[in-house]
C-alpha cells in the first residue's frame, strides 16, 4: 500500500521545520562563540596593556608588545 500524500508532506514539512530550526541554533551558537572570542582576546589585550607598562625593556616586553600588535589587528582596532 503506497503511503498518501498528506503523509509525506506532513514528513517533508516536519524536516523543513527541524531544518530551519537547527541552521538557526547553528547561527546562534556561532555568533555565540565569535562574541566570547573578541571577550577573551579584550580580555587579554587589557590584561598585556596593565603589565606591559610596569616592565623594564627585554625579551618579555618585547613579546607582549608583538602579542599586543596581534590582538589588535585581529580586532581591526
Amino acid at each position: 500500500m503506497a503511503p498518501s500524500i498528506t503523509r509525506l508532506g506532513n514528513i517533508t514539512w516536519r524536516v523543513n521545520d527541524q531544518h530551519k530550526r537547527i541552521v538557526e541554533n547553528n547561527a546562534r551558537t556561532r555568533a555565540l562563540i565569535d562574541s566570547q572570542n573578541r571577550r577573551q582576546l579584550q580580555a587579554e589585550r587589557d590584561t598585556i596593556v596593565s603589565h606591559i607598562h610596569k616592565l623594564s625593556p627585554g625579551a618579555r616586553k618585547v613579546y607582549l608588545a608583538a602579542r599586543l600588535l596581534k590582538i589588535k589587528e585581529h580586532l581591526n582596532i
